[in-house]
């Protein structure tokens, strides 16, 4: 979910933005863009295979990958109290790709 990332496209997002994905079983928080070395590169694999822009090293972004049962999910996204836009984009990834966590 971009809001800071949206700034280079000349589009006034949300400073601070926080998600998270609701299914019948439960709810998960979608992290803050912060990742290790490690995650950061295998993040901008994602990115890069599904055509997204890379977010910037510690951005206050959000993103995650996470391999899903088939089903109605709802993503629910507030902006900590303050006005502006927030992306949010959902892809298909190649098999093995995906992680559940």
């Amino acid at each position: 979910m971009a809001g800071p990332g949206l700034k280079q496209f000349g589009v006034a997002g949300v400073s601070g933005p926080s998600a998270a994905l609701h299914a019948a079983g439960g709810s998960l928080e979608i992290p803050t863009w912060s990742p290790n070395q490690q995650a950061a590169l295998s993040m901008r694999a994602v990115f890069e295979v599904v055509g997204a822009f890379p977010f910037e090293n510690q951005s206050n972004d959000l993103a995650r990958v996470l391999l899903l049962s088939p089903g109605a999910y709802t993503v629910v996204a507030t902006g900590d109290g303050e006005e502006g836009e927030l992306l949010t984009e959902v892809y298909f990834l190649p098999q093995g790709m995906a992680t559940n966590g």
